[in-house]
């Protein structure tokens, strides 16, 4: 009979007290912690921060061109060229000067266009659209030296047809 209690003491298991487990959790979450530290450190770097200027004070990286409640112009250029000569009105879709900063409900509503196709349009299929939102009247300039942007002036150009869709259209209707 002594043999039997023998083995079963022996095939027991050691209870763990409540704190040792509690401990033992603790522990494991720790190094977890520790190991995922690491790893976003290794991975994601800091970013860097901004030197100031040698007057003590911080550069400013962005700022808004327009002020809430200001008055902006907003054109619209269509072109079979990537710089249109802009001063050409018959390049200017559509202007409106009632627009108003940070007002969404200024300006023009409903408008609807129909656009002249070229010949060229056809065979090169090249179409771009440059809107325009300014702090005057004055028309943009573009070239490729300046592009788009201005200090009174930003431009966004939105290329509409590429060539090589409209050259798979073309030889799918041929």
């Amino acid at each position: 009979m002594e043999e039997v209690r023998e083995t079963e003491i022996e095939h027991q298991q050691p209870q763990e007290s409540t704190i040792l487990k509690v401990f033992n959790n603790l522990k494991y979450f720790l190094i977890q912690m520790v190991i995922m530290y690491a790893i976003s450190n290794y991975f994601f770097k800091s970013k860097q921060q901004v030197a100031p200027k040698s007057d003590g004070n911080h550069m400013i990286l962005s700022q808004n061109l327009f002020s809430p409640g200001e008055k902006l112009f907003y054109h619209v250029f269509v072109s079979e060229n990537q710089f249109p000569d802009s001063q050409n009105t018959s390049r200017l879709l559509f202007h409106d000067e009632e627009v108003i900063f940070m007002n969404w409900k200024s300006g023009s509503k409903n408008f609807a266009f129909t656009i002249q196709t070229t010949e060229t349009l056809a065979k090169n299929g090249s179409f771009f659209m440059i809107v325009c939102i300014s702090k005057d009247q004055s028309l943009p300039l573009f070239s490729p030296a300046s592009g788009y942007h201005s200090s009174n002036h930003s431009c966004k150009i939105h290329d509409l047809i590429k060539k090589e869709k409209l050259k798979k259209i073309v030889d799918q209707k041929s």
